[in-house]
């Protein structure tokens, strides 16, 4: 499945959404990390530098897989018996075991949302993915009953029924797709969970000695749910016969850009509208591409000078630990323009 878009992230997003899925050949870092140990490194690169010195760029990835989780830190993280942790390692963790951990947190929280949403993020994701399915993903049966806990748990919020879409995406059932979006499009509220998971994702990290600042790092990039909600456009855009298709895309994108607290979100949101737009017709929507595309300008823009901060021998820790506890107590956005505007010289 190809990417239909491009996505300019925000600096510690953009690195941790690289290294998820790319590892370096060996370990030249402590485990986990801390700031002295990585910084310099991080500090230099942008990952959408296609010159990017491949050296530079190694070391970087070096340094994000001595930030991942390591058998041994899930299985101390399984024995705090704390579910919330559970899904926050679950979460950042791309391996069988930690699909398993986030279906034991459904099974110690079957009325908690956030449970229900983050183990079917992954377990959906992974059972797309053909070649991840078959690196002994854990086969798990009532799937469905998940997707029924969710919607019993949050009946007004039209992610259940975004998931059940994606659900029918994996068996190519047409009718099932749209009938998922046609639910989705009666109900007003659209709540992915990314912010708890977010904070989840930090809780689990920390509660097994890692620093602020590497927990900080370890959560930033934190946006599973990203890859179904790309998918499910990618869907209704293979049905170019069913004329609601654009619609669909286009209130999916605008949900997901509205209630968006990352650059990585807002911009993904985009470019769902943009294709949309597109597919409704470009002229007659000139306004509507012009505005997505300069408000993706000024998130590339805020994403330029948060890597240009990053360079600033001045910008040290603990002014990196406070913004990243802006992020999750606003939004990435709203924390960038407080940064700049606090460092702006009188």
């Amino acid at each position: 499945m190809k990417f239909r878009i491009a996505l300019g992230i925000g600096l510690i997003g953009l690195w941790v959404a690289m290294a998820s899925f790319i590892t370096a050949d060996e370990p030249a870092f402590p485990h986990p990390p801390r700031y002295e140990d990585v910084w310099q490194i991080l500090s230099q690169v942008d990952f959408r530098d296609p010159k990017l010195d491949p050296a530079l760029k190694e070391k970087a990835l070096a340094a994000f897989e001595a930030m991942k989780l390591t058998p041994q830190d899930l299985l101390e993280i399984r024995k705090k018996n704390d579910p919330t942790l559970w899904i926050g390692a679950g979460i950042q963790d791309t391996s069988a075991e930690g699909v398993q951990l986030l279906w034991e947190a459904t099974q110690k929280q079957p009325e908690q949302p956030v449970a229900q949403a983050a183990f079917l993020y992954r377990y959906l994701a992974r059972t797309f993915d053909r070649e991840a399915f078959q690196k002994k993903t854990p086969q798990f049966e009532g799937v469905e009953k998940i997707l029924e806990r969710l919607e019993k748990a949050a009946p007004e919020n039209a992610l259940g029924d975004y998931l059940e879409s994606f659900a029918a995406l994996r068996n190519k059932d047409e009718n099932a797709i749209f009938a998922a979006l046609t639910k989705a499009r009666e109900k007003k509220l659209f709540d992915p969970y990314m912010r708890e998971m977010h904070r989840y994702v930090i809780a689990s990290a920390e509660a097994i000695g890692y620093s602020k600042f590497t927990a900080q790092c370890h959560g930033q990039g934190q946006g599973c749910g990203l890859t179904l909600f790309l998918s499910i456009e990618w869907a209704a855009l293979d049905y170019p016969h069913r004329k609601e298709a654009p619609s669909e895309n286009l209130l999916l994108g605008q949900r997901l850009a509205k209630c968006s607290k990352t650059l990585l979100e807002e911009l993904a949101g985009l470019g769902i509208q943009e294709h949309a737009f597109k597919a409704l017709g470009a002229d007659e929507h000139k306004k509507d591409l012009d505005a997505i595309r300069e408000r993706k300008k000024q998130l590339n823009a805020m994403a330029d000078q948060m890597q240009l901060l990053a360079k600033d021998d001045s910008f040290g820790e603990a002014e990196f630990v406070g913004h990243c506890d802006f992020v999750l107590a606003s939004s990435e956005q709203e924390a960038i323009t407080r940064l700049l505007k606090a460092r702006q010289k009188p």
